[in-house]
C-alpha cells in the first residue's frame, strides 16, 4: 500500500480520526468509492466514502457519517457557467468541529465542498444535534486541502501519461539497476497546487502538486502538477 503523505495549508484543521477498526471500516469504503458508486449503495455510505477520511476531527464514525450524508442532500445554488460533467462531481474536502467557548457536546460542524462540475466552493454549517444545514456560504477560493479520492485520481492520470512515466523511469535507472515498473511502487506527498502567477489556470482551478519518492525516500526531479479540473498534467519545472 502506498504511504501517501497529505501536505495539508489550512492552519485550522486537526488531527484525522485513526483507529484499526476506524481505520479498516474507512478502507472498505474507499474500495466502493473506487466504483464510483455505481451500485446501489445508500446515500450515507457513498457521501461517507466521497470524504475518505478527509479531516474530521473530534467526530465519531457515525457522526462523520450523519454529517455526510446531509451535507450531501443539500442542493448547490445554480452555477453562473453551464456545469460540465466531471468524473469527480462534488467532494467533501474537510469536516471540522466548531470550537464554542462553552460549548461542551459536538454540535456545530464546518463542511467543505467543492463541486467539479459547477466549479464552485462552499461552506455548510450544520447543527449535529438538530441534524440540520443552518447556513450554506460560497467561498471564493478552490485552494483547500485534498483529499484521499482526488489523490488517487491525481495518481491515476500521472500512470496514464506515457511520456512522463518514461522520463521518471529514466531518472529512476541512473539511480538504480531496477527501475519500477508501476507508478504505485513510489510513494507521494501530494497538496494543492496554488500558483503566483494570476494568469495560471490553478488560480481557479483544483490542481495537485505531486512529489514522487523511490524507496531510497529519493524525491524525483520532475514534479508533476495535476490539474483535476482539466485532467491534465505538467511538470512544475515547466511552468
Amino acid at each position: 500500500m502506498m504511504h501517501r503523505i497529505i501536505a495539508n495549508i489550512m492552519t485550522k484543521l486537526h488531527s484525522i480520526i485513526s483507529g484499526p477498526a476506524i481505520s479498516g471500516i474507512l478502507s472498505k469504503m474507499r474500495s466502493l468509492m473506487a466504483s464510483h458508486c455505481l451500485v446501489a449503495l445508500p446515500v450515507a455510505i457513498c457521501a461517507l466514502a466521497s470524504l475518505n477520511q478527509a479531516h474530521a476531527a473530534g467526530l465519531s464514525l457515525s457522526q462523520q457519517a450523519t454529517v455526510a450524508a446531509t451535507a450531501s442532500t443539500v442542493p448547490w445554488p445554480t452555477a453562473r457557467t453551464r456545469a460540465i460533467e466531471h468524473p469527480l462531481g462534488a467532494q467533501t474536502l474537510s469536516i471540522e468541529k466548531q470550537e464554542r467557548k462553552n460549548q461542551l457536546d459536538v454540535r456545530w460542524i464546518n463542511v467543505y465542498q467543492y463541486n467539479y462540475a459547477a466549479q464552485t466552493t462552499r461552506l455548510l454549517v450544520m447543527d449535529l444535534q438538530e441534524n440540520a444545514i443552518v447556513k450554506q456560504s460560497s467561498i471564493e477560493s478552490v485552494h483547500l486541502p485534498l483529499n484521499d479520492v482526488e489523490i488517487d485520481f491525481a495518481l491515476s492520470l500521472i500512470a496514464q501519461d506515457t511520456e512522463l512515466l518514461q522520463l521518471l523511469k529514466q531518472e529512476h535507472a541512473r539511480r538504480t539497476p531496477e527501475p519500477f515498473v508501476s507508478i504505485k511502487e513510489l510513494d507521494l506527498k501530494a497538496s494543492i497546487y496554488e500558483p503566483l502567477k494570476a494568469e495560471h489556470p490553478c488560480r481557479t482551478q483544483r490542481c495537485a502538486l505531486v512529489s514522487l519518492f523511490d524507496q531510497t525516500n529519493t524525491v524525483f526531479a520532475a514534479e508533476p502538477i495535476v490539474n483535476l479540473s482539466a485532467m491534465s498534467v505538467t511538470l512544475l519545472t515547466s511552468q
